[in-house]
């Protein structure tokens, strides 16, 4: 007998709440006995083989993809336990909306994409929901679960959820599922990174959005989707999003500024709010911007940043522990969403006068009598230079230098490291040119890619591929008034090399390295 069809998320869903009594999954691994697997071809395996496996292990029901089941022996299964369903990959965020009862209407729901900001951006919007007694969950690169402030360690720290996968915009699979959770748990809102490969992959799909929201666009991840233009399309497709309520842009990018304008043409329904940290007009800001930074100056010896932000509802002045001008964009969009909500000015500026730095971004350690350390997640040349630039700001009132250990992943965009190095040579003293997560890449073949975009004079460079050794070698030669900064990795808690993941934490490595300092 053929496997069945069948052709809506509704029937899909019923068909499927008929039988599982546990949850869905998209990876069999995970599947137990009265779970649901949904599975389709990908680009490493095709899930649809595990089927006979996880059927034996007790799982209640499958649904595959329907193309090409005749070769792959599974058109004529246990009907009552398989069934078939076409382009399953991107229903399948539809159906496990629908099975698990739409918790993101449940939800005020909003999600970050640009090249960088977004982990910072979302941890903050979410911490200050918690502060305003709104709980708010929070997913993407970091993990999902909810943010709390841990004062011993001066950042914020990640209660986290199991079967985080890795992926900056898990599958939509898990992501309903734990929507369901949070909506049980109590939560009332979810602030979610929506990275570009996730938008094309469907990740988001049967998500109820309110708010969207566009931090800039640099060059990242070209590899994946071929051209400028098809990776600017894949962020600007968020905005598209049937029921969107509020789009948060930062206007000074230009591809955040064209898009601003595409939408106040093209969707006059949609609450629009652009936002701008250039100071005056004379300096290129955009005078129509609703979210407007003045005056922003550095507080003393290094305590952080004080502003004042504009927006049609007045002004008001903000107090910030956090350093970088990139970390005052950020702000600046959580800001505007809370604005666009109407949340009350004042309460919202003290919940940012607490935030703390997010794990491995603009992370530090040291000083006191050791070397200032910086553990950061920069990985574009946008955001290496961005972070150096703010380092070099904080070593001229140290009167140190900035040393630099950088890194390029394997099996990722390789024509943007020369372009990372460059970046760290122009804008350090001395630069350590040194391993990321390899994969199944050769470590020095990306070395000599990086080499590529080194020039002469500038900045000295060691080479040492392993990146223990590097940060240790880079911190030892360190005088007390310098600044190390450690980019690439952030806060990733493994190396991953030829297909295994290594212990690895940068932090770590660096705490270590100081306390040898300080022994020596």
């Amino acid at each position: 007998m053929t496997t069945p069809v069948l052709h809506t998320p509704l029937q899909a869903a019923d068909w499927l709440r008929a039988r599982v009594h546990g949850d869905l999954q998209g990876d069999s691994r995970r599947v137990q006995a009265g779970d649901g697997f949904l599975a389709w071809p990908g680009r490493r395996h095709d899930a649809r083989l595990d089927v006979p496996l996880v059927l034996d292990q007790g799982a209640a029901a499958c649904m595959v993809d329907n193309e090409g089941l005749e070769h792959l022996g599974l058109d004529s299964m246990d009907t009552d336990k398989v069934v078939s369903y076409a382009q399953l990959k991107s229903a399948s965020g539809w159906i496990a909306d629908a099975f698990y009862g739409q918790p993101s209407r449940e939800l005020a729901m909003v999600a970050i994409t640009g090249t960088n900001g977004k982990t910072s951006s979302s941890w903050w919007l979410s911490h200050v929901l918690q502060q305003l007694d709104q709980p708010c969950s929070v997913v993407g690169t970091l993990g999902m679960g909810h943010v709390q402030a841990d004062e011993a360690q001066a950042q914020l720290q990640l209660q986290a959820e199991p079967g985080h996968d890795g992926l900056t915009t898990p599958d939509a699979i898990a992501l309903h599922r734990q929507l369901r959770r949070w909506v049980d748990a109590g939560f009332k809102a979810c602030v979610m990174e929506a990275s570009s490969i996730g938008l094309v992959e469907h990740r988001l799909a049967g998500l109820q959005l309110h708010t969207a929201v566009f931090t800039n666009l640099t060059p990242d991840h070209l590899d994946y989707h071929g051209s400028w233009q098809a990776y600017g399309e894949a962020k600007a497709s968020l905005f598209e999003w049937v029921g969107l309520k509020v789009a948060v842009i930062h206007v000074d990018d230009p591809f955040g500024e064209a898009l601003a304008k595409r939408l106040q043409q093209q969707r006059p329904e949609l609450d629009v709010w652009t936002v701008s940290s250039r100071e005056g007009v004379d300096e290129g800001a955009s005078p129509t911007a609703r979210v407007q930074l003045t005056g922003l100056r550095d507080l003393p010896h290094g305590q952080g940043q004080a502003m004042e932000v504009r927006w049609p509802g007045g002004k008001q002045s903000l107090t910030t522990s956090l350093l970088g001008r990139f970390n005052v964009d950020n702000l600046l969009l959580v800001w505007s969403v809370l604005m666009a909500w109407g949340l009350p000015p004042a309460r919202v500026a003290q919940a940012i006068q607490r935030l703390l730095p997010v794990p491995g971004r603009m992370q530090r350690l040291g000083g006191n009598g050791v070397p200032h350390v910086v553990v950061d997640y920069a990985h574009t040349p946008d955001a290496v230079s961005k972070v150096l630039t703010q380092v070099r700001r904080l070593a001229q009132a140290t009167q140190g230098h900035v040393i630099t250990v950088l890194g390029c992943g394997g099996d990722r965009d390789a024509a943007k490291r020369p372009l990372m190095a460059r970046e760290a040579q122009t804008l350090s003293h001395q630069f350590w040119l040194t391993s990321d997560n390899p994969r199944s890449e050769d470590p020095m073949a990306i070395a000599r890619d990086m080499q590529r975009g080194l020039s002469e004079p500038g900045a000295s460079v060691t080479v040492e591929l392993r990146r223990d050794l590097a940060i240790a070698q880079a911190i030892a030669q360190a005088r007390a008034q310098d600044w190390v900064v450690i980019a690439g990795k952030g806060n990733e808690a493994y190396q991953e090399i030829q297909g295994v993941r290594h212990p690895f934490l940068d932090a770590s490595h660096a705490q270590a390295a100081l306390r040898d300092w300080r022994a020596a």
